[in-house]
């Protein structure tokens, strides 16, 4: 018995110390400061075996809490433990977030602030509800977030655009099945997609990449949203009706704010289920759809989905 113990440890020991092969790669990744992580989650722009780079991030959740995201909000909830503890790898602990929800209105529920448990207990809250109509104010949502003067619409609550950090990586997810329509409830074309537009430019100006997540496929939203990324290098992606994807997809956009690490590449996947994600040099080309781009940003990857391409990924390590 004690033998067999003995070949047992020699074993183990072997196991941890082989060279080039780190743990977290073939099993479980330890628990988060914010919970357990997903059994074998691969972060795609942090490996354990490179220091690769990160850098401090201010990330701003813009959600849409309307009765037809409850699908696509109960999935951010289901995610919030994986989006967050990526994030705070992503940002080396320095990590501060904030939370703006929209209907005809705009709520203010938490300028950024450092308190995460706070941010990640007012998104379990959040409930979908009200909206009949479906243009909403995403464009002033997002106008609080990046403009001094705010929105013009009915507040609660105020986000204060100084806090943006010059040094950070500073991101905005939004999230929305609906057309921008300022806060009268209507689109109208020339006029609320241009306003879009200006709120993207704002956005650019401070270095804020808007991670743009389309719920559904309403008709004019793809243009509106893929702006949003295009103007400000960052994301555009969409997901089904019900919400699903959403949480893998936000992690995406915060994953890829920082730059590629040395002896990585950026790997466009095409396909109903693609995204774009950073894996060692070599790896993109066995994945299904792969294509090595220059980075991960909508004009380099233009992917009309990113469901969830985690299990393509994940494969390779396990």
């Amino acid at each position: 018995m004690n033998r067999r113990l003995e070949l047992f440890s020699l074993l183990l020991i072997g196991v941890l110390f082989l060279p080039g092969l780190s743990r977290a790669q073939v099993d479980e990744q330890p628990a988060g400061p914010f919970g357990k992580v997903t059994q074998f989650h691969y972060q795609p722009q942090i490996h354990p075996s490179v220091a690769a780079p990160c850098t401090c991030i201010d990330l701003v959740f813009i959600i849409d809490d309307t009765g037809s995201m409850g699908g696509a909000i109960n999935n951010v909830k289901l995610g919030l433990v994986d989006i967050l503890n990526a994030a705070n790898v992503a940002s080396c602990g320095d990590l501060r977030v904030g939370l703006i929800t929209f209907k005809d209105d705009v709520t203010v529920h938490s300028a950024l602030t450092n308190n995460v448990a706070l941010v990640a207990g007012q998104i379990n809250a959040l409930i979908a509800v009200g909206g009949t109509n479906l243009p909403e104010a995403s464009d002033e949502a997002l106008r609080e977030a990046v403009e001094a003067a705010g929105t013009v619409c009915t507040r609660t609550g105020r986000f204060n655009v100084g806090d943006w950090r010059t040094n950070c990586c500073k991101v905005v997810i939004l999230v929305t099945d609906a057309l921008p329509a300022g806060c009268n409830d209507a689109f109208t074309g020339g006029v609320d997609d241009v306003n879009a537009h200006l709120r993207a430019l704002s956005a650019n100006a401070l270095g804020v990449h808007i991670g743009a997540l389309q719920v559904g496929a309403a008709a004019g939203v793809p243009a509106i949203m893929t702006d949003y990324a295009a103007t400000t290098t960052g994301l555009y992606a969409t997901v089904p009706p019900d919400g699903s994807g959403t949480a893998a997809a936000i992690e995406s956009v915060i994953t890829n704010c920082l730059s590629t690490p040395v002896g990585f590449e950026s790997c466009c996947v095409s396909g109903g289920s693609g995204g774009c994600f950073t894996v060692p040099v070599g790896t993109c080309r066995t994945i299904p759809g792969g294509t090595v781009t220059t980075s991960c940003a909508a004009l380099d990857c233009p992917t009309a989905t990113l469901k969830s391409t985690w299990g393509k990924v994940k494969g390779i390590y396990r």
